[in-house]
């Protein structure tokens, strides 16, 4: 059998694994009963990626995007077409996925050779991290898939400095930088290595260089301009980058998302208008910016000591969760549990193809540096988890001729293979926060089951729904008794009476208010456990103690009218008003 032929044997084989193993995983996570029910109520990322692309499904007016806008974009198309479909919108994912193995291929035989080249897309297929991450709401898989289009689309550029290659090129870097912003980087970047790899006179060289640097900045310059419209102030292209920035590099930072979802995080967005009394994407961006600027002016060593942490952390084995942890899937889906190759295979594999596999030209060096540059960004940010997703791809190629190479021995290849296991070995593995990233994710399947709750249309769904956060509560409480979002999510169930409806007959207000209680001596500026516990005393009569807490709300939400006249209401009732 001809190499060309095994090589193409390998990529479908590599396709129908990929499309099977996916779909599994999606048929089994979708189901109500047994599957994940985040699947059916995003949360943190995932619900805004699905909230701006219901937006703009609904023809709203544009507003300025918290994340990069992209794939709220594309996300919003396809609800455009199909209603809101969360099914349906992890299916377009799964063939963003297919989309970036098939264009992987043809790429890697440039660069690596035929037999390489489909091994390299068996290694994309089996990924472990590409099957959690892209059955989710999040934009890293269309940020794969365009990053190695924009990669294909570099290398027939540079054969004749072809102007319309040029211009995909420049194009596609342009959509990678909508969609992660820490990519933007790339553009000018690219424009450059076309200019400096094309096989061209030096004046096409510059035409197309020229070109795919104006193409790209095309759609930046008009989001930008959207943006504008939309908040009357330069905002870049998305609205909490400066927010994002703090939260990567604070000084108590241990190098991994370590804000997370809940009342924390929701303190650090109320902080600068808090602080400073103006509330704009702008304004909140330039907060953070400059106390990232402080934070570094005052312990450059601490500063750089951080960014060094970050990129040790990056070849960590865990796959380090941001939004909640993915790992936490494996009871809901039987191809989560497959031992699939993860970083910790991956790595060390890259390492011996840099090291000793067989790459044409220069790709060799273009694919080293342009990780290098992918992980300097992500340093900048954060490294780990679905954000180190990036280099999927270039560690997929270098894996792909690494297995050749160590397959003939190359005395090379095996030592740098050794040395990438044993830096993966010796990588953080992050025991000590594991139960409680696990504990996290009971925390919000409780609160989403509360969701679907509230929006079930019979009392047994409704029943069925809140049963289900109760067993979510009592695995989360377990593995992390002092996380305040339990207890305030077990205290709003408790406003539940005998039918599932908040507030009918049968509510058991004195233990909601107990457990509401417990998340506030745990986080005493947990607004959404201040507001249930004033409720909760205005239903038990003790207006005086609900207006003590609507006070102690407007001290977090000075801004918030909704409050102001509950607290209204509580002074007037505590006063004897009727």
């Amino acid at each position: 059998m001809s190499s060309s032929r095994g090589a193409l044997l390998l990529l479908l084989a590599g396709l129908l694994v990929a499309l099977v193993l996916r779909g599994m995983h999606l048929a089994q996570m979708t189901r109500l009963e047994g599957g994940e029910v985040l699947f059916h109520a995003p949360v943190v990322d995932a619900e805004e990626y699905h909230v701006e692309a219901l937006r703009i499904a609904r023809g709203e007016a544009w507003q300025v995007p918290v994340h990069g806008p992209l794939f709220p974009l594309l996300l919003g198309g396809l609800y455009a077409l199909v209603g809101e479909d969360l099914v349906a919108a992890r299916w377009m994912q799964l063939v963003i996925g297919l989309l970036a193995i098939g264009l992987l291929f043809p790429l890697a035989r440039a660069w690596i050779g035929d037999l390489p080249a489909g091994l390299a897309c068996l290694s994309l297929a089996l990924y472990r991290p590409a099957l959690l991450f892209q059955a989710e709401l999040y934009c890293e898989g269309l940020a794969v898939m365009l990053l190695i289009a924009a990669l294909l689309a570099l290398q027939r550029a540079t054969r004749e400095a072809s102007w319309s290659f040029a211009l995909v090129f420049g194009f596609l870097l342009g959509a990678l930088a909508l969609t992660r912003s820490n990519l933007a980087l790339l553009l000018p970047l690219g424009a450059l290595a076309l200019f400096l790899l094309a096989e061209a006179p030096r004046a096409r060289r510059v035409r197309a260089a020229g070109l795919a640097l104006l193409c790209g900045a095309l759609p930046l310059v008009l989001v930008a301009r959207a943006n504008h419209a939309a908040s009357g102030e330069w905002v870049g292209l998305q609205a909490q980058g400066g927010l994002a920035l703090w939260m990567a590099n604070h000084p108590e930072s241990e190098g991994v998302p370590d804000i997370r979802p809940g009342p924390a995080f929701d303190a650090l967005q109320r902080e600068p208008r808090r602080v400073t009394g103006v509330a704009s994407p702008s304004a909140d961006s330039a907060y953070w910016r400059e106390r990232v600027r402080r934070s570094a002016l005052e312990d450059p060593l601490a500063f750089l000591g951080l960014l060094a942490r970050k990129a040790w952390n990056t070849l960590s084995c865990v796959e380090v969760p941001s939004s909640y942890d993915p790992e936490a899937q494996r009871a809901s889906s039987t191809v989560a549990r497959l031992p699939l190759p993860g970083f910790e295979t991956l790595f060390p594999l890259a390492l011996a193809g840099f090291a000793a596999g067989a790459w044409r030209a220069r790709s060799r060096r273009l694919c080293l540096l342009l990780a290098l540059i992918v992980l300097a960004s992500l340093v900048l940010g954060f490294s780990a988890g679905r954000y180190r997703f990036q280099l999927a791809p270039l560690l997929a190629l270098g894996a792909g001729t690494g297995m050749v190479a160590l397959a003939s021995r190359a005395r090379a290849a095996w030592i740098a293979a050794s040395i990438g296991l044993v830096l993966v070995l010796l990588a953080p593995r992050f025991a000590e926060a594991r139960s409680r990233w696990q504990a996290e994710v009971d925390a919000l399947r409780s609160t989403a089951w509360i969701r679907l709750a509230a929006g079930a249309r019979t009392t047994a769904e409704r029943q069925l729904a809140l049963k289900e956060a109760w067993l979510a509560f009592e695995r989360g409480v377990v593995k992390n008794p002092y996380d305040p979002r339990l207890w305030c999510a077990s205290g709003f169930l408790q406003m539940h009476g005998d039918d599932a409806r908040l507030g009918s007959a049968g509510v058991n207000y004195e233990d909601a208010l107990q457990r509401t209680t417990k998340a506030l001596e745990l986080r005493p500026d947990y607004v959404e456990a201040l507001r249930n516990r004033a409720a909760i005393l205005g239903q038990l009569g003790r207006w005086d103690l609900a207006a003590r807490d609507l006070e102690r709300l407007l001290q977090e939400l000075p801004w918030s009218e909704g409050d102001r006249t509950r607290l209204a209401e509580a002074r007037w009732r505590s006063g004897g008003g009727r």
